[in-house]
């Protein structure tokens, strides 16, 4: 079985900090609506696809950026919150975690893999549309499924 902690203060104004730089990086105000963010999000990525966006000079950074303004996003639309998950046999990982734990989400390794690696399918506003609609996997409280 999976746990979870919150984050500590100094991993939480990293967080917070890094979402900033990421809607520094997309152009957008923090006030934005969270699914306006995500669609930024998507747009980026889907320049970095087609070649319209040079891959950044520091794209680790960048995706470190992007995955942190995303997880906000899943906090201010879900009321997720973000967490160190630590799963049987694995590292932990930073994750935003659903109210239940039921889900997990794990923005900061979909977003690196995505900005290293334009090619990979770009799912993430899919997936930020079906977490808010509700359509999700069943999942028990304390499972930690991953989405996204």
């Amino acid at each position: 079985m999976g746990s979870h902690r919150a984050l500590t203060d100094a991993e939480r104004a990293e967080a917070d900090a890094a979402a900033g730089s990421g809607l520094n990086l997309l152009k957008v105000r923090a006030d934005t609506r969270p699914e306006k963010i995500v669609e930024a999000i998507y747009e980026y990525l889907e320049s970095l696809r087609s070649g319209r966006r040079k891959t950044p000079n520091d794209p680790a950074a960048a995706a470190s950026r992007l995955g942190y303004a995303y997880g906000q996003q899943l906090e201010r639309a879900l009321g997720w919150s973000w967490g160190v998950v630590t799963l049987p046999d694995r590292q932990p990982l930073f994750g935003v975690v659903s109210t239940d734990a039921a889900l997990v989400a794990y923005p900061l390794h979909s977003l690196y893999g995505l900005v290293l690696q334009p090619s990979r399918p770009n799912t993430t506003l899919l997936v930020f549309n079906m977490l808010v609609s509700g359509n999700t996997p069943a999942a028990s409280p304390g499972a930690y499924v991953g989405v996204g």
